[in-house]
């Protein structure tokens, strides 16, 4: 895991949208040395009203803000990745 670009993202039904969990991967992370991005976050709060039975996203303030997160995380891992990520090498 050293270096790789990590994000950490998460749904809860509470109201607090897995930060407690989401601080305990990022201690996590620390040990195995993962680029972390800090931001944007992604923390969900209120999961069973933004997602279907079957687990779909429906909630489109979500939808949005999901799209941005990955959009930020792909710049992260442009910027952080391991050079033999980038060029394809087997992981």
């Amino acid at each position: 895991m050293d270096g790789k670009p990590t994000a950490i993202m998460g749904a809860s039904p509470g109201n607090f949208g897995t930060v407690r969990a989401q601080m305990s991967l990022r201690q996590t992370f620390l040990f195995t040395n993962n680029a972390v991005m800090s931001r944007p976050e992604l923390l969900v709060f209120g999961a069973s009203k933004r997602f279907s039975e079957s687990g779909e996203l429906t909630d489109e303030d979500t939808k949005k803000f999901l799209r941005e997160f990955l959009q930020a995380f792909d710049q992260w891992i442009a910027k952080n990745a391991p050079k033999q990520l980038m060029a394809g090498s087997p992981v």
